[in-house]
């Protein structure tokens, strides 16, 4: 592996344009990622639904230390299995983009290894650091709430802006700005966090915007259930989000590899295969 050199790029991301050039990049490649969305789809909804039902009268009824480790510990085969296709989705656009298309097979390395603690990682340090902000913003929404009619708290709508406000938006600049160290850990480059901060100096809203978007438009989308009367079906709405998810991780994915590749000018050296090389 080699260390990436700091290369203060002033370009300026075009969203619109790397949105779409992620979605065609997810199209060309559809018959690949395909499989592995259900795959990832189904095992996360299972793991969706283990949680819920770790809990309850109707379920296990687990608390305590128990309760806390199912909750742990069932998002983490989904998130593998996001692992893997994140990482191919960056080598495949970054190195063997217009290559001859190869099966994704499920195989970890050191580099998905590698990939998986950052993620963790990043993600911790992330909240950690609006961590403060958080209590800061539900200590003035104990006193808003207050000053308004009984009920005002109970709003769906309203609770949503605070949540959005003080953790999703903060989360999502933060981690966008850090977000850079993927794409170069899987073409198996040595990142830091801090490197990734001053490549994206100039571009720290539109970081947020690309990394944020399609989260948390998909996030969104069981409003939608509430519409069509299939919201409270929790099997229904498990594997529904979850497919969503894993239906876009590989346009989110090439927006992230296509905002490393503007702003770092990344370009494959020649000793790469135009190859995609079997696993």
């Amino acid at each position: 592996m080699s260390e990436l050199i700091q290369t203060l790029s002033q370009k300026k991301l075009l969203v619109w344009a790397t949105i779409r050039e992620a979605f065609g990049f997810a199209w060309a490649y559809r018959r690949v990622f395909w499989g592995w969305i259900l795959v990832g789809a189904f095992v996360t909804g299972l793991g969706d639904l283990v949680g819920e039902f770790s809990y309850g009268e109707e379920g296990w009824g687990l608390t305590g230390f128990p309760y806390f480790a199912a909750i742990l510990l069932t998002p983490i085969p989904g998130l593998l299995v996001f692992v893997l296709l994140a990482v191919y989705c960056h080598r495949r656009f970054l190195i063997y983009h217009g290559g001859k298309t190869l099966e994704l097979r499920f195989f970890f390395t050191e580099r998905e290894r590698k990939f998986f603690a950052w993620i963790i990682g990043i993600s911790f340090c992330v909240f950690l650091i609006i961590l403060p902000g958080v209590f800061v913003g539900i200590i003035i929404w104990g006193s808003i709430i207050k000053m308004f009619p009984e009920g005002f708290g109970n709003n769906t709508f309203i609770g949503d802006l605070f949540v959005y406000g003080v953790f999703l938006f903060p989360f999502y600049y933060i981690f966008g700005r850090w977000v850079l160290v993927f794409p170069a850990i899987a073409i198996d480059q040595e990142p830091r966090m801090g490197w990734s901060w001053k490549q994206t100096k100039a571009n720290g809203w539109r970081m947020f915007v690309l990394v944020g978007l399609l989260p948390l438009t998909v996030g969104n989308l069981w409003y939608l259930l509430s519409f069509i009367g299939l919201s409270e079906f929790s099997v229904f709405n498990s594997f529904l989000a979850s497919f969503a998810l894993f239906l876009f991780t590989p346009v989110e994915v090439a927006v992230i590899s296509i905002a490393f590749r503007e702003l770092t000018n990344w370009t494959p050296p020649k000793s790469y295969s135009k190859e995609a090389p079997v696993v």
